[in-house]
């Protein structure tokens, strides 16, 4: 693989970097979909700014809250409060809950790939996640309207293997949120 690498879309060029710089720092949400297998989960949300500062995202009726490091990278963020925001997350940015938290997120697991020192998991998860090749206009695919209204979706997280974790069960989470994605709405970095 070369040193530096240009990413395409439409005939239009959406990033040139080194293939480290494009997985860490992703113009849009194109290019954080492409590169990382499995691909970068991104939702719609919304950002919020309490009482004490701190900003949040929501994650279905949870929150996250994003941490001074991430606040730092994304220095524009009061422009961003109380608007729709798209929120990656890499699979590799959830660690296992063994007991729940505050600041975990509780998600359905549907499936599991065993890989002996790590697992893919597949779950349903309380977020309206969005489909990367789409235009951002049109109605998301994959996405489900549960009976209290609430959309769901699929996650993806990539874990340590334990043989606690099974279908059809519910699993917390714990969210790294040093390794959050924000994006405008337009799909563009914050």
């Amino acid at each position: 693989m070369g040193d530096r690498v240009a990413i395409m879309r439409d005939g239009k060029l959406q990033q040139i970097s080194s293939p480290q710089d494009l997985y860490e720092q992703p113009l849009n949400i194109f290019v954080a979909g492409f590169i990382g297998s499995p691909a970068m989960n991104i939702f719609r949300s919304k950002l919020y700014k309490n009482e004490q500062g701190t900003f949040m995202v929501n994650f279905g009726e949870q929150f996250l809250t994003i941490g001074s490091s991430l606040v730092d990278r994304y220095q524009q963020l009061d422009r961003y409060c109380d608007q729709p925001i798209l929120v990656g997350l890499r699979p590799e940015a959830f660690t296992v809950a063994t007991v729940p938290t505050n600041s975990s997120i509780v998600v359905n697991v549907k499936t599991v790939e065993a890989l002996g020192h790590e697992m893919i998991i597949h779950a349903l998860a309380p977020i309206n996640t969005i489909d990367t090749d789409a235009r951002l206009d049109e109605p998301d695919a994959g996405n489900q309207v549960g009976v209290d209204g609430q959309h769901s979706s699929m996650l993806t997280a990539r874990v340590s293997s334990s043989r606690m974790i099974q279908s059809d069960y519910p699993l917390h989470l714990i969210v790294d949120d040093s390794q959050m994605y924000l994006f405008s709405i337009d799909g563009e970095r914050i």
